[in-house]
This record gives structure tokens, sequence and C-alpha cells, in this order.
């Protein structure tokens, strides 16, 4: 029977490195806890996958809308658990419409399925790759943003396919949410109530849907806006406790104080027995999450920097990178909106928010890559 529909595949990202990493057992139990995150997100929206890949899914949709929406809410759902601490594996989703074949035992074949396939193997982590013709055929629904990538070589696909990308955002209260947030709090009838909401301006544009909130929040006079740092050096000391009072001026310097940072290095700590020079999965997950939301030159230009040191000059930095003044200004702008970069006194100068945000970036890349960008950013001096 031939429909047109549009396919979702999804993948965990390097997850025959964390079954090595963790052995059979463990890894077992969090790939259970990735497919019901998944599942939940499915369920959802209406549907049940046609089958399960391993680690992944490969779901149909009638509409185009749907299945990228779907895909927003899986990669939200993974997101959301990460940020609870949980042990968990990256995704990434392809998504193609087209005219398939269903079979009498409910799969699916086609055109349409490799391409998905395909886009999903060719996705990093925290990723979703469309088809052009998915996003045509979703048209505005769902609101959802697009970069245009062109066309893309796939595999077994003759020619290349004309992609986009499918941005997202951890948003975490849905649209009627925040609209029933902004009546509780222009409302007259109510007394002696506190509504506590939290959110992370580093995850925040000029585009986000939570930013319009914001601008109307403004304007209630009973809305207060609290802005949290992280500890100082007598908080982190607080928090690791007596047993780790001596390493709480180092623990306090290569975390700034954030809270997270400090909790991932203390479990370090406890299974490597000290602080050495490796830098936390769970801290190399969300250094990677923040630079995925970012575009592919910003990402050079923080790779350049991790390799030129904690502080450095930003002229040097967007020569290596061969990257224009304005391009390269776009750039370091959106790094430092994503709490990743900070400005210091001296003008055309940066410096990284975290020691371990700059060590992260810096232990992805080769020691050849290394050695290159070392002697790149000599030269440039």
């Amino acid at each position: 029977m031939g429909a047109t529909l549009s396919v979702l595949f999804t993948d965990a990202v390097a997850s025959t490195e964390a079954l090595a990493r963790l052995g059979d057992e463990r890894f077992g139990a969090i790939e259970r806890a990735h497919l019901t995150l998944l599942r939940t997100a499915l369920k959802a929206h209406g549907r049940r996958e046609v089958k399960s890949l391993g680690d992944g899914l490969m779901v149909v949709f009638d509409g185009a809308a749907e299945a990228l929406g779907c895909a927003v809410a899986m990669q939200q759902a993974v997101e959301a658990g990460q940020r609870r601490g949980e042990d968990g594996l990256a995704l990434r989703v392809g998504v193609a419409s087209g005219d398939v074949t269903v079979g009498e035992d409910g799969d699916v074949h086609g055109t349409a399925v490799v391409e998905a396939a395909r886009l999903c193997g060719a996705a990093d982590a925290g990723q979703i790759l469309a088809t052009a013709l998915a996003r045509g055929l979703a048209r505005s629904r769902g609101g959802h943003a697009f970069t245009a990538l062109g066309p893309v070589a796939l595999k077994g696909l003759a020619e290349p396919v004309d992609t986009v990308e499918v941005g997202w955002a951890p948003h975490w209260a849905a649209r009627p949410t925040l609209q029933a947030f902004l009546h509780l709090a222009r409302s007259e009838r109510l007394a002696r109530v506190l509504i506590l909401a939290t959110y992370r301006d580093t995850e925040l544009d000029r585009e986000h849907p939570f930013s319009v909130a914001l601008a109307d929040l403004r304007r209630e006079e009973d809305v207060e806006r609290v802005t949290v740092r992280g500890l100082d050096r007598e908080g982190v000391a607080a928090f690791v406790g007596a047993e780790h009072a001596a390493l709480a001026g180092q623990i306090s310097e290569q975390t700034q104080g954030n809270p997270f940072f400090v909790s991932q290095l203390l479990q370090h700590l406890a299974e490597a027995g000290t602080i050495d020079d490796a830098v936390p999965d769970g801290v190399r997950d969300v250094v990677g999450r923040r630079v995925a939301r970012l575009s592919a030159q910003t990402g050079d230009l923080l790779r350049v920097a991790a390799v030129a040191g904690p502080e450095f000059e930003t002229s040097i930095v967007a020569t290596v990178t061969a990257q224009p003044d304005a391009v390269a200004l776009d750039g370091f702008d959106a790094a430092i909106g994503a709490g990743l970069l900070l400005e210091t006194e001296t003008p055309g100068r940066l410096r990284f928010v975290h020691a371990l945000a700059r060590q992260a970036l810096e232990e992805d890349l080769t020691g050849l890559r290394r050695v290159h960008l070392h002697r790149d950013l000599a030269l440039a001096l």
C-alpha cells in the first residue's frame, strides 16, 4: 500500500563507546531509560514506533509538522533528563517526507525512509536534520525555526538531498503554561501567593518564546527578578564539606562556583581519588550541548580560543580561524550570550567563564589538531 508519510529516525550518539566504558549491565539500564524518554515524547504525539533499532527508533507520521514536533519533544526530553543529573545518551534525529510503501507487517520502505536514516546518521549530538521537503510540507505549523544547510550528499542516494537543521530549545514551559503564568501574575484576585519560576539566561536570545514573556513580566509591579550567581569560595567550601576542605580553593577556581560543576568534580574525585586533568563526563556533556546550539563558526572560535588559553586576544583567534571581523564578532557575542565567555577589563580580550569549559573544548581536539593550532597561534602572534 502506498502513502505519503513523514519518517523519523533516532540514534543514540557514541553508544558503542558508552557500552565499552560502562559495561553491559549499566549501559543496558541507561539505554532502557533513554528509550523510555523517547517513547514518552512519542506517546504525547499520538504515535507508536514502526520498530526499535537497538538504541534508536523508527516512527512514521501522517504530517511533517507532527514529525518535527515529536523530534523537538524527544530532544527536549533527553536534555531535561541530563539537566536533572541523570546518566543518559545524547540524541540525534533525522526526518524526511515523501511517498512510501507500507507493508502488511507495518514496515515502511521508500526513498524517504533512506533519507531519514541517513540524515540521522549525519546529525551531531543534539541536532535534528530534515529534508527541505519536510520543511515545505510543515510550512508554518509548529512554529519551528529552520537553518538551510543546502544539498547534502548521503550514502546510498544518487543525488544530494536539500537539507535543513531544525532549531529547538530546552523550553520547559509550553506556550499555554506561559500564558497561564502571565494571567496569574496579573490577577488581582490572588493574595498571599508566591509563584517561583526559574530559567537560564544563557539559553535565551531575542527570538526565544520566553523572551516575550519576560518582556511582559517586566511591566508587572509585583514581579521581582533575582539573578543567581555561582557559589563564592566559602560557599564552595561548605558544599564540598570538611572531607575535601583542602581542595575547596582549587575546586572553586576550576568551576567558578557553578554548583553542577562542583558536584561533577566531587563525583570524579570519589571515582579517581584525585582531581586530575580529566574533565568529568557530565561537564563535557553540558559544554558540548551549549556549543552544539551555536553556529559552526562560533564552535571553531571556541576551540581555537581553548587552545589559546584561559584568556585570549580575540583578533588572534579570529585570524587563526580565518573569519572576517564581522563574523568573528557575532560568534564571540554568541559565546558570551551562551555563558561560555566573559569580557575582561582589557578591550579585545575575552576569557572563559569556567576553566573546565575551556578544558572540555580542548580535550575534544586530537593531539595532532592541538599541535597545529599551537603553531598557527604562534604564527599569528
